[in-house]
């Protein structure tokens, strides 16, 4: 099995810091692009969707107020697919253009996204073919049935403070038993936000922690895995 591509998508310098995360990255675009946090306008569009990887792989976002660049990101897959989110915020007002605030709203919208599974949300809003889940491996594993998935994590999800958002109530044991739960066959792609302010520094040692521990669940074999603490500090199965 071709083990999937990482790339980082940086656009503030978030992520000049973290260098083992760097170190493992297939590819790190670093550009002060304008246009890009919060929303994208339209004449804006093709130049984005240039410097995205051309398949979804793994793919990190910076700050969550990238998180759009998600819907660009899964506009690529062509057959059926559940989306999996991991998120504080439901991502679903209205608006004209893309913005980190609508995003799922218009990716249902897409032919082949056959549901949405939203888990951490602390709003839930009645909406077709969107569900809502606590960090429960069994119950995600039955939402997401037999089709494949592709994974959106916004760390502000998390209980811990690592955003320059406010912390969700997720635990990140709970985060990473869900990933480790998920066949990896049916993992057809991922991408991570809520990278904190470049200047913080105490932030973006924890946030490279955790970017490097959901990296190492999402390429770990299951039959492999140790339970404990060592997943902050273990390489992902693919280094040497």
């Amino acid at each position: 099995m071709t083990l999937p591509q990482v790339h980082i998508l940086d656009f503030d310098g978030v992520y000049q810091a973290q260098t083992v995360l760097k170190s493992l990255a297939t590819h790190v675009f670093f550009e002060n692009m304008t246009g890009v946090r919060y929303m994208i306008l339209p004449e804006k569009m093709k130049e984005v969707e240039r410097i995205l990887p051309e398949r979804p792989d793994i793919t990190f976002l910076g700050d969550g107020e990238f998180h759009h660049l998600t819907y660009l990101l899964i506009k690529k897959i062509k057959r059926p697919f559940v989306l999996l989110v991991f998120d504080r915020h439901l991502d679903v007002r209205e608006g004209e253009f893309l913005t980190c605030d609508n995003w799922i709203r218009k990716a249902l919208k897409l032919k082949h996204l056959m549901r949405v599974v939203v888990v951490g949300t602390q709003e839930q809003e009645k909406i077709h073919r969107v569900f809502y889940s606590e960090a429960d491996p069994h119950k995600i594993l039955k939402l997401l049935g037999r089709h494949p998935v592709y994974l959106s994590i916004d760390k502000d999800v998390l209980n811990i403070e690592v955003t320059g958002w406010e912390k969700g109530n997720v635990p990140l044991e709970d985060l990473l038993n869900v990933l480790r739960s998920i066949p990896k066959r049916k993992i057809l792609g991922a991408d991570i936000c809520g990278e904190p302010d470049p200047v913080d520094v105490w932030r973006l040692e924890l946030s490279e922690r955790v970017n490097l521990s959901i990296l190492h669940a999402l390429l770990l074999d299951q039959s492999h895995y140790v339970p404990g603490n060592e997943h902050l500090e273990r390489k992902p199965t693919y280094m040497t």
